[in-house]
């Protein structure tokens, strides 16, 4: 596709450190708490704990509604 980044305006972040802002949404990673852990065996039939992640996407709704309503796109 041969894209190119834009220095000013292209953040690479670790997900697990920060926060992402991508068209005003705000996307970051959450860490498990205590009941959320998956628990399976492995190949050699031990049992193994894996902590669960989430990807959030944060998006301020009623800011981007009343960008369309300004622009008369939304009524």
């Amino acid at each position: 596709m041969k894209l190119e980044l834009s220095q000013e305006k292209t953040l690479i972040t670790n997900a697990a450190k920060g926060k992402a802002h991508f068209l005003g949404t705000e996307i970051y990673r959450t860490s498990s708490v205590k009941g959320e852990i998956k628990r399976f065996k492995n190949s050699k039939g031990h049992s193994q704990r894996i902590p669960t992640t989430s990807i959030i996407m944060n998006a301020p709704i009623s800011k981007i509604v009343s960008k369309f309503v300004g622009k008369e796109l939304v009524t």
